[in-house]
């Protein structure tokens, strides 16, 4: 089994895709730090974000789920 489904199944299954989750939200359910979500943004490779005013970005839960799938297959 890999780590990838345990980390998926952190998010609750009955959160819709379209949920919006906060940067310390998304570190704490795929096990990063703000920093390391930070550089894999700056490189291309982290989940798609939204920008939600000029100083605050947020994730939905689909793009997350979406990311962490990929992560799994590319490993």
């Amino acid at each position: 089994m890999s780590g990838n489904r345990a980390e998926v199944a952190l998010i609750p299954a009955d959160l819709p895709d379209h949920a919006v989750l906060s940067k310390p939200q998304v570190c704490s359910i795929i096990n990063l730090s703000e920093d390391t979500l930070a550089r894999l943004h700056q490189k291309g490779e982290g989940p798609e974000r939204l920008r939600l005013s000029p100083r605050r970005v947020g994730y939905t839960v689909g793009a997350i789920r979406s990311w962490l799938k990929k992560r799994g297959t590319a490993a």
